[in-house]
């Protein structure tokens, strides 16, 4: 089997997943499973960037050698769920993600950008909130409205809690129900097969718990 490596690091400093770190990990993964690497193909760009020259590249260079594209994680190939779901629904080029591993579901993939693009919109949120902390600390930083916008990060932040609960919750909904789990099995199971929980984290009992209360109530609201 072949492989090529794509690993991405945003042009946020505080970005967590350095290109070497991302590296050593696809290259383990590879030697671990067999894969003949091509190439690794590197890059700093935003992951809300639809047009990014190296991840082209990869894709290109990846069909070229009929071999398999390798991110560490969904979020690596981009953060817009429209993106995502392009490069999960084209056929040119097999795409695995190291740390949910070989064989898994698109329909499991898919789960996960449309995590990907909440945790996105999630990072727009607490960089506004940020921003009002500040703002109420005396920091002048030109918009003298604090209140206003602090209900409107408020209704935001609801916003996507309502999001992420609308995504989660049948999916949650059918595990709850089909494998007669208790919430730790339940969260135990979403970690074990590589599931983030809406804040990018491990899934927790009141995690679960919580996400698909929200979800049951928005449908009892509709």
């Amino acid at each position: 089997m072949k492989a090529v490596l794509y690993v991405r690091k945003s042009t946020d400093n505080r970005q967590v997943y350095s290109l070497e770190a991302q590296k050593k990990s696809l290259y383990d993964f590879t030697a671990a499973n067999g894969y003949e690497v091509i190439d690794c193909i590197e890059e700093v760009a935003s992951g809300s960037d639809d047009d990014r020259k190296g991840l082209q590249m990869a894709m290109d260079l990846a069909a070229l050698h009929s071999a398999s594209l390798i991110v560490l994680r969904i979020d690596r190939l981009g953060r817009k769920l429209s993106k995502l779901a392009q490069l999960l629904e084209q056929k040119r080029v097999p795409i695995v993600c190291a740390e949910t591993g070989e064989g898994v579901s698109p329909v499991v993939l898919g789960m996960l950008a449309v995590v990907s693009d909440y945790e996105r919109q999630l990072i727009s949120v607490r960089t506004k909130a940020g921003l009002e902390r500040a703002k109420a600390r005396g920091v002048v930083l030109g918009n003298p409205n604090i209140q206003s916008m602090s209900e409107k990060g408020a209704a935001a932040t609801k916003a996507l809690a309502d999001k992420s609960a609308r995504a989660w919750g049948p999916i949650l909904e059918t595990l709850f129900s089909s494998s007669g789990e208790t919430w730790s099995g339940l969260a135990r199971k979403l970690n074990e097969m590589g599931m983030k929980s809406p804040r990018g984290k491990k899934w927790s009992r009141q995690t679960c718990k919580a996400t698909l209360e929200r979800w049951r109530s928005l449908n009892e609201e509709n």
